[in-house]
């Protein structure tokens, strides 16, 4: 903790101070976290979601939303509606004491921890088709209008085009 003089006579208990790529500075201070620009409250995003757990690192996404790393408590990732989501070793984190935090260009998180080796965290990049899930997809293929063709084992096979499904099973004549 930093004894800080804001203006006044009152002392700020500062924890962690991190420019914006947007302009401003991300305030840690008195178990709250805060947006300011100048002298100006910008955003608040609430009490600290880590309790008195150390802040050890900071850092923003690439849509400039918070990322705080701790020392114990792992990783707060703030989403644009200013909630936080924890990444520790119950998500797969290698250890939840913090040291660096990094975006990449690509958006993956780089988490540096204190013992725990260096982490990757990717955002999901795909998705389940709903329509095959728990089934043994055999092939895929692309047609000539864009439309993708799902051969199932034993199952059929799924038309897909411009988000509409037609199926083609033993009730279409397929046998």
């Amino acid at each position: 903790h930093h004894q800080w003089h804001f203006g006044g006579d009152r002392e700020l208990e500062l924890d962690f101070l991190l420019a914006s790529q947007g302009g401003g500075f991300w305030r840690l201070a008195e178990g709250r976290v805060q947006k300011w620009k100048g002298n100006r409250l910008e955003r608040d995003l609430g009490t600290y979601p880590w309790d008195r757990v150390a802040v050890t690192a900071a850092c923003e996404d690439r849509e400039g939303n918070l990322l705080v790393g701790t020392r114990g408590s792992g990783v707060y990732w703030y989403d644009a509606k200013g909630h936080a989501t924890n990444l520790s070793t119950q998500q797969g984190l290698s250890y939840n004491y913090i040291l660096s935090l990094l975006i990449d260009r690509e958006g993956n998180l780089w988490v540096g921890t204190d013992g725990g080796g260096l982490n990757r965290v990717k955002r999901p990049v795909f998705e389940v088709f709903e329509a095959s899930r728990g089934q043994v997809v055999q092939s895929v293929a692309e047609d000539a209008n864009r439309g993708i063709w799902v051969g199932y084992n034993g199952g059929g096979i799924d038309h897909w085009r411009d988000g509409l499904l037609e199926r083609f099973g033993p009730n279409q004549g397929l046998i």
